[in-house]
């Protein structure tokens, strides 16, 4: 017997979904404080890797990245195989995989393919 599992994503407002609609290769968003450019990155990266891709998270350093992390964690937790906080990668159970990834080094995430960044 097959079990459902619903993990709960926000509800993105109209500007959100509107870019996260947009299936260009390459999408830079420049918008100011408040927008949500977090959430949308998060619901778009948990939503890849819920479709069985690898996906990855970069903050500018570990102090921005940690708090995404633990939220991305807690979101997927439901659906994940193996979580390591200490290499902060996650892969799911369809296949998919989320790594997040401090830019305090010049070579985060070197030699490494991602569907969604």
């Amino acid at each position: 017997m097959s079990r459902t599992i619903r993990i709960e994503l926000p509800q993105l407002h109209a500007a959100q979904a509107s870019i996260a609609a947009d299936r260009s290769r390459f999408r830079v968003v420049v918008c100011g404080r408040r927008f949500g450019k977090t959430e949308l990155a998060k619901t778009t990266l948990i939503r890849s890797a819920l479709h069985g891709f690898p996906v990855a998270y970069f903050a500018p350093s570990y102090k921005l990245l940690a708090q995404t992390w633990r939220e991305i964690v807690k979101t997927v937790t439901p659906v994940a195989d193996r979580v390591s906080n200490g290499e902060f990668r996650i892969e799911l159970m369809g296949g998919g995989s989320v790594d997040a990834w401090s830019l305090d080094r010049d070579d985060a995430a070197l030699g490494r393919k991602y569907k969604f960044v």
